[in-house]
């Protein structure tokens, strides 16, 4: 945001170009997306082939638009140009044609990121995601079991872990949540259980393990003076979360309530997902929909836990207001 104050003053001295590339970076710092896309668009006609055409790619799917995702990165040589060392290239190529259910084309893609970046566990790692849409679970352990041997990577457990609960495969979730957590435990060495990283905690919480990961998030809500906005949000979000799987409303709501209180520019409906997430856990499923339509209003864009397997908004799977909302648009 401040490049963007610094180069508004300038902006005439721009090409046409530029000056669309620029409105469409304020635009999305402001969480405007849909007006956003829009700007990529017309930025995107003047220039074919640029960056501005991936950028249509990133906008689209986290504005429910998928197929324009994947139509605008398949038109780009992801080996030439401005994609050529370029990796996110193939995040939002892979999470496009999940939301699609094309887990065929998602594989393929999937492999050649992967073999174009071998070294980046999240390259495996979305191989792994899209096998397991496919329903492949002993070619997605051999997967995971590359991923432990280049060296393992707690967080990538993790999300695999949740692509597989989302999917039915419950037994082998618990199991790679397993291998994250020992990760992460090895990582942590002999630190105190009120002093976890926030990525173990998450670990724990996955793996259904919140309650023991309390010490540790209480204690950045306590000792930590500066939390930035979002971190204090989720902070209260996680323990809003945990209370409404202990079936304590009071103190679930209370959380909830602070989390409202907690408003900045930059929080871009983040504070509206944590009370969607304490709002489904408890069961309150429209309200839990209305406060994730605000979200998005806010700036919240759609993400792949939210589409996929964020696991506070499961009682939201079969909810129809929830389907239509974030039903791909055509």
């Amino acid at each position: 945001d401040s490049i963007v104050g610094v180069i508004a003053n300038r902006r005439d001295e721009l090409s046409d170009y530029h000056q669309l590339l620029f409105d469409y970076v304020g635009q999305s710092v402001r969480g405007e997306y849909e007006v956003a896309l829009r700007t990529i668009r017309r930025a995107a006609e003047l220039a074919p082939g640029s960056k501005a055409v991936f950028n249509i790619g990133y906008t689209a799917v986290r504005t429910g638009r998928p197929e324009e995702t994947v139509d605008a990165l398949l038109s780009l040589d992801p080996e030439r140009g401005p994609m050529r060392g370029w990796s996110s290239y193939w995040q939002q190529l892979t999470f496009a044609l999940h939301v699609l259910q094309d887990h065929e084309r998602e594989l393929e893609a999937a492999i050649r990121g992967a073999a174009l970046y071998p070294n980046q566990q999240g390259r495996r790692r979305e191989v792994a995601q899209a096998l397991i849409g496919l329903g492949r679970l002993e070619e997605m352990d051999s997967v995971v079991g590359e991923i432990e041997a280049a060296g393992g990577n707690g967080v990538q457990f993790r999300i695999i872990g949740e692509e597989l609960r989302a999917h039915g495969y419950t037994d082998a979730a618990a199991r790679v949540f397993d291998r994250s957590i020992a990760w992460h435990e090895s990582q942590a060495g002999d630190a105190p259980a009120d002093r976890l990283s926030t990525d173990h905690i998450r670990a724990l919480y996955a793996a259904g393990r919140g309650e023991e990961a309390i010490p540790a998030v209480s204690f950045l809500l306590d000792s930590i003076p500066d939390l930035t906005p979002t971190q204090a949000t989720g902070v209260r979000g996680w323990l809003g979360v945990a209370a409404a799987r202990r079936g304590d409303r009071d103190e679930a709501m209370r959380w909830s309530d602070e989390i409202a209180g907690i408003t900045n520019p930059y929080i871009r409906g983040v504070n509206k997902l944590w009370q969607a997430r304490i709002a489904a856990t408890l069961g309150d499923r429209q309200a839990a929909v209305d406060l994730l339509r605000d979200a998005f209003r806010e700036g919240l864009y759609i993400s792949r836990p939210i589409f996929d397997y964020d696991m506070d908004l499961d009682s939201l799977r079969d909810y129809q207001p929830f389907i239509d909302l974030i039903r791909p648009k055509r």
